[in-house]
């Protein structure tokens, strides 16, 4: 007998557990008193998903670390955006692929950043 295929999304779900965060009011994450702690974005060019969490001070200390001395404020943006995106196999997304990811997916991507109050699918401004 087939074992039940395991959800795409447990490694995601595990990192957020061993990151002391809980499980979110909407798919497929909970939140802690009431903070969203990640969201699902759909891209819309490619239809991949990712999952991103919800933004530390520490996170966007190391995408300035990572952005240097750079003017290109977009430098800074795709770092933040590399430092909070996972797969749904709970790996990071890596700065450089963002550079090669059409423009309404990366759109998409940097609207959910700074979209940390509506849990639906980000949308490309």
């Amino acid at each position: 007998m087939k074992k039940p295929r395991a959800s795409t999304t447990e490694p995601v779900l595990q990192i957020l557990k061993d990151l002391k965060m809980a499980d979110s009011l909407y798919s497929p994450f909970k939140t802690l008193a009431g903070s969203v702690m990640a969201k699902k974005v759909q891209l819309p060019f490619s239809g991949v998903t990712y999952f991103m969490r919800r933004r530390k001070g520490k996170d966007t200390i190391t995408a300035g670390n990572v952005a240097g001395e750079s003017s290109n404020k977009f430098v800074f943006v795709f770092a933040l955006v590399a430092q909070l995106t996972y797969r749904e196999d709970g790996s990071m997304v890596r700065y450089e692929e963002l550079l090669e990811m059409d423009g309404d997916d990366t759109d998409a991507l940097v609207s959910a950043v700074g979209d940390d109050t509506d849990p639906t699918v980000a949308q490309p401004a």
